[in-house]
């Protein structure tokens, strides 16, 4: 158990595609020599830089694109603005009822629930976090919630299927 072998795995967790729901079965099955709490801990922080940087990140970025495309409309960033409303539109579209139904503690079953839900994770968790104005420490600790969660599930069924 080195620095490097944790940083690979989180690493991994890190990723849009793979998230924590690839890393840990990944780890667990081409590293059975690594203890598996040390994959779920390893996977768990990689998995939640992400959302502590996107979190800050989306309203500056946000913000400032539509600042600029608001005094440069024939700017062909347009494209990018436009792309943005589609996507925060249909994950908002997508995701409206959890929100009114759970509030914030939807947070916890979109992170939370592996393989579930198609698109579900910490990057889309820090989207809806962002589109429907949670708090950033509120956001981090439901969605850190849910990612130990995630992770206790597929530890688990891992070391209980194989």
């Amino acid at each position: 158990m080195s620095f490097s072998q944790f940083l690979t795995i989180a690493l991994l967790a890190m990723l849009p595609i793979t998230e924590i729901q690839g890393a840990i079965p990944f780890f667990l099955a081409t590293r059975p020599d690594l203890p598996a709490l040390f994959i779920l801990i390893s996977a768990v922080t990689g998995a939640m830089v992400p959302p502590a940087l996107l979190l800050k990140l989306l309203p500056i970025v946000t913000n400032r694109l539509h600042d600029y495309l608001h005094f440069k409309p024939e700017s062909r960033l347009r494209f990018v603005q436009q792309t943005m409303d589609w996507f925060y539109h249909r994950i908002h579209q997508k995701h409206s009822k959890a929100f009114e139904r759970f509030g914030a503690l939807a947070l916890i079953l979109i992170t939370g629930i592996p393989l579930a839900l198609p698109g579900s994770g910490v990057w889309t968790g820090s989207v809806l976090a962002f589109l429907f104005q949670i708090p950033y420490q509120r956001a981090l600790l439901f969605m850190f919630l849910g990612t130990l969660f995630s992770g206790m599930i597929l530890t688990g069924l891992w070391n209980t299927l194989f």
